[in-house]
């Protein structure tokens, strides 16, 4: 209901209760099964691409891009209950989720509350791995090869509870080969620091 994308017939797309009641997503193959799986996907600013083997899981990708929505394509990704759940929180935009996002609550909020992310590749396969990544701030660079285990990127570009956005100037330019381990990269950024980039370290 209130689906107006295209869905291939496979017996596996928008398969469980409403599961893509209210998506805005253009093409789905093999994906979107499971209790409200891409329940309001795209959500208030709209917009995914395509979903392709992906979003397999009970709210794995519910309001996902959240409020600024856009999310170009997920591939192979968001597996597992709760997975991308409010991706890209308040603001929105991922370029792309392929081949991550593998497990439960792995990418759950992440970029949360400024939004953004370029790519996530290969990455963020485990339990709660990307969780709020970019945190209160926002804005990380590609995530590629990292991130892979248990509370691995861990409040990745976090900074202090505050009721003043302004404080959280959040900023990881890139993630790439790093962050391999349970809790390797705990509490990055945490006070809201600018980090340039995260390169073949913390594994």
């Amino acid at each position: 209901d209130y689906f107006t994308g295209d869905v291939c017939m496979d017996d596996v797309s928008c398969f469980g209760y409403k599961s893509c009641y209210y998506a805005k997503i253009d093409t789905i193959v093999h994906g979107c099964n499971g209790t409200y799986a891409c329940y309001k996907a795209a959500y208030d600013g709209g917009f995914i691409g395509e979903v392709y083997n992906s979003c397999l899981g009970n709210t794995t990708c519910s309001e996902a891009a959240r409020y600024g929505g856009s999310i170009t394509e997920i591939v192979n990704g968001c597996h597992g209950v709760q997975a991308c759940e409010y991706a890209a929180e308040s603001d929105g935009k991922i370029d792309g989720i392929q081949d991550s996002c593998v497990g439960y609550k792995a990418c759950y909020s992440a970029a949360y509350n400024g939004g953004s992310t370029a790519n996530i590749s290969n990455s963020c396969n485990d339990i709660s791995s990307c969780f709020y990544t970019a945190a209160y701030g926002g804005t990380i660079g590609d995530i590629l090869n990292s991130c892979d285990d248990t509370d691995a990127c861990s409040h990745a570009g976090a900074c202090k509870n505050t009721t003043e956005p302004e404080q959280c100037a959040s900023n990881i330019t890139e993630i790439l080969d790093s962050c391999v381990g349970e809790e390797a990269c705990v509490r990055v950024a945490f006070d809201g620091r600018i980090v340039e980039g995260i390169d073949n370290a913390c594994n």
